[in-house]
């Protein structure tokens, strides 16, 4: 495999490196979100309920007790409502939104542009392959073979493979992590609207 990878020059070794900060990022995200419980918002539905029977109390404690960013700022929500009132707390309260989205969002641009990045250097890595297989064809005069051509050209194509690779799982992996922000940004817009109706 090393030796494979040789053959793919300086790029092919650049892109082994993206790969591993890939797979690196997909890991941490999925622990963080599995760490977090993301998509788990019982809790939420829970102190709405208690909110909508007059047993704030009860939900706030219901709220304490949940990692889910989504609960915590469903807990902010409530906290800010209490003291600054429905109509001057929600600048507040949707700006703690966009920091908590931003939070959960956080290392995803990194694998949005290794996708991106990952095909564009393995062409290039490709390119610099041709030049290198071409220039040896015309150093090798007359006497050209068939089979350093061929060598030439599987080698260069290495790193377009691999980059093409990369690019997909980083790709799979970005919208399968946005999906679900967006879903836990729906939740969270609709748990905070509510409070906001319960409120007046």
């Amino acid at each position: 495999m090393i030796d494979l990878i040789d053959k793919g020059g300086l790029i092919s070794w650049i892109l082994i490196g993206l790969s591993i900060i890939t797979v690196a990022i997909i890991i941490f995200k999925f622990l963080h979100f599995w760490s977090i419980r993301l998509n788990n918002t019982k809790s939420v539905r829970k102190s709405l309920i208690d909110i909508a029977n007059d047993r704030p109390d009860i939900a706030v404690n219901t709220l304490k007790k949940s990692s889910n960013p989504i609960a915590k700022t469903t807990l902010y929500a409530i906290t800010k409502i209490e003291e600054d009132g429905s109509d001057n707390a929600q600048d507040s309260i949707k700006e703690q939104g966009n920091i908590t989205l931003a939070h959960l969002r956080r290392m995803l641009p990194w694998l949005d542009t290794i996708a991106h990045v990952a095909p564009l250097l393995g062409l290039l890595g490709t390119v610099v392959g041709m030049i290198k297989s071409f220039r040896q064809l015309e150093a090798a005069g007359v006497q050209v073979d068939v089979t350093m051509l061929a060598g030439g050209i599987w080698e260069a194509l290495l790193t377009t493979a691999i980059g093409l690779i990369i690019s997909m799982v980083a790709l799979i992996a970005v919208n399968t992590f946005e999906a679900q922000l967006e879903k836990a940004r729906m939740t969270m817009s609709i748990a905070i609207s509510k409070l906001l109706e319960l409120s007046r």
